[in-house]
């Protein structure tokens, strides 16, 4: 790792996700370095965040991605809770990152090709959705609370 600056910055982006992460049993997340043009992201920075994260949500399911000019870079951890629910490895595969790892932490990288139309950026946006969308076909999400007894808030029989 050759910056402590980025190290320092990626520990406490990991503790604010990891407070973040108290609220929900998983969460999908960005690592935001605050990177010039040009810097790389180092996947021990991610390990650094999601160690953080983890110190404070011990049980929640945490995917946090990352991205700079060529590469996506994702780590998704599973807390002692979730364990049963699904693995790190199956859903960091179920995105276009396909890594390495088990059942409590997984890690990848993704080398994105510019000349043949693949942008980091727009690549991590759609990590992000697939990583959603795992957690939505295997009803890890808590379900919305239905409004349907509430009146609405507006309505015609009011004018």
């Amino acid at each position: 790792m050759a910056d402590k600056k980025l190290a320092n910055k990626a520990k406490q982006e990991g503790q604010l996700i990891g407070k973040r992460a108290l609220e929900m049993p998983f969460l999908v997340t960005e690592l935001n370095l605050g990177l010039k043009d040009g810097d790389e992201v180092d996947m021990a920075y991610l390990e650094l965040a999601a160690e953080a994260a983890q110190s404070k949500a011990t049980n929640a399911g945490i995917m946090i991605i990352a991205a700079d000019n060529k590469n996506v870079l994702a780590m998704a951890v599973i807390g002692k809770d979730k364990a049963g629910a699904t693995s790190a490895l199956d859903w960091l595969n179920s995105t276009q990152v396909k890594g390495e790892g088990d059942a409590d932490k997984a890690k990848g990288v993704l080398v994105c090709d510019k000349d043949n139309g693949q942008f980091p950026m727009k690549i991590k946006d759609q990590v992000n959705s697939e990583a959603f969308a795992f957690l939505r076909k295997h009803d890890l999400l808590p379900k919305p609370e239905s409004s349907d007894d509430e009146a609405p808030a507006f309505s015609l029989n009011d004018l």
